[in-house]
């Protein structure tokens, strides 16, 4: 029997927000992020998707590029 994998609260508030962008804009906003932390654009992914969570410091820097505020840092 397959168990289905909670996804960290992190990663459902900013894909609830990446999802909310104009489709024609995601993958600019994607690069922007990854560049801002300094991660390869399928770390981006991983964060979006559930797979790993962005520590505080790359919550404020994704705050920083969303120019609002997605996380509570």
């Amino acid at each position: 029997m397959k168990t289905e994998k909670k996804v960290p609260a992190e990663c459902v508030l900013l894909k609830e927000w990446f999802d909310n962008q104009p489709y024609s804009q995601r993958a600019g906003i994607k690069k922007l992020i990854a560049d801002k932390c300094d991660k390869t654009l399928e770390g981006i992914d991983n964060w979006l998707y559930g797979r790993s969570t962005p520590n505080r410091a790359y919550q404020s820097l994704i705050n920083e590029v969303a120019q609002e505020r997605i996380f509570d840092v």
